[in-house]
């Protein structure tokens, strides 16, 4: 506290009696003045002191608080963690799990698609070779006219007769037109179609 009034100094009365001069009452007052400043100071200070121990205990307080929010902040976020770890691990464990029986499925629905393909292939080879089996039977009972001979012969028969042939003076429609040969005159040349077939161009004259 700032002091106002000038330091007094005692000094010796001029005249000895139970009253005080005007200065000794002013450096009485002083006096007093003195120590009631010096126990405002020591309030103050006390007061400075409870005040900052108050606080100190509070943000001691504060501070083990805020310590056991982190400390418990942090406990909750590991298990949490823990938890999505576990999760995370339980989930990719069901994907393999489904992976795999996924992949076993297609392996099944494959090994089953190749054996029925396979099955179906054989089945048409086998159909192919009965239907060819079935038609060269049924050929083979078929007859056809063999008109130079006036027979009827097997397909093939009439094939391998054909092919004996090399008509080397065949006549052809064109050529016969060009000899204006009558009916009549044709049928007296006593010839059979085999020999108008082999030897045409010499006969019909």
């Amino acid at each position: 506290m700032e002091r106002r009034l000038p330091r007094c100094s005692i000094v010796l009365p001029t005249v000895y009696d139970d009253a005080l001069s005007y200065y000794e009452e002013i450096c009485k007052l002083e006096k007093h003045l003195d120590n009631v400043v010096e126990e405002i100071e020591a309030l103050n200070n006390e007061a400075i002191r409870e005040a900052n121990a108050y606080t100190d205990s509070k943000i001691a307080e504060l501070r083990v608080d805020m310590d056991n929010t982190v400390n418990e902040i942090n406990r909750l976020y590991g298990e949490l963690e823990l938890q999505y770890g576990n999760f995370v691990k339980e989930v990719n464990n069901r994907i393999t799990i489904i992976n795999a029986k996924v992949d076993k499925m297609q392996d099944i629905v494959d090994s089953t698609l190749a054996q029925a393909n396979a099955y179906t292939q054989q089945a048409l080879a086998n159909n192919n070779e009965y239907i060819i089996d079935q038609t060269t039977k049924a050929l083979s009972t078929v007859t056809v006219l063999n008109y130079f001979t006036g027979n009827r012969i097997s397909i093939q028969n009439m094939f391998d007769y054909l092919a004996q042939f090399h008509l080397t003076n065949a006549i052809n429609y064109g050529q016969m037109a060009t000899r204006e040969k009558t009916y009549n005159e044709f049928v007296s040349m006593n010839m059979s179609y085999t020999d108008l077939a082999l030897d045409g161009g010499t006969l019909y004259i």
